[in-house]
């Protein structure tokens, strides 16, 4: 049976603001905290539903943190154009 990697929302305080990140547990056993993902909840577990899906090798968490980061600020700059 293949390992899965294992993810776990995490919150930061910052300037009287709770904000939520993501940590992954690696199959290798090693940890990645990225804080500060997200100002709500419901947009991290979002991004934990579509990273844990598969196996993801660990040189691309940041690029799909990122990728999601710029997609919700982009969805945020439509919105207001409307």
């Amino acid at each position: 049976m293949e390992q899965k990697q294992q993810y776990s929302i995490i919150e930061t305080k910052k300037n009287n603001r709770t904000l939520y990140g993501l940590q992954i547990s690696d199959t290798s056993g090693k940890t990645y905290s990225y804080n500060c993902v997200a100002e709500n909840k419901e947009d991290v577990e979002q991004l934990v539903n579509q990273m844990s899906s598969d196996y993801i090798s660990p040189v691309h968490f940041a690029d799909i943190i990122s990728d999601f980061i710029t997609k919700k600020a982009l969805d945020k700059i439509a919105l207001l154009n409307t």
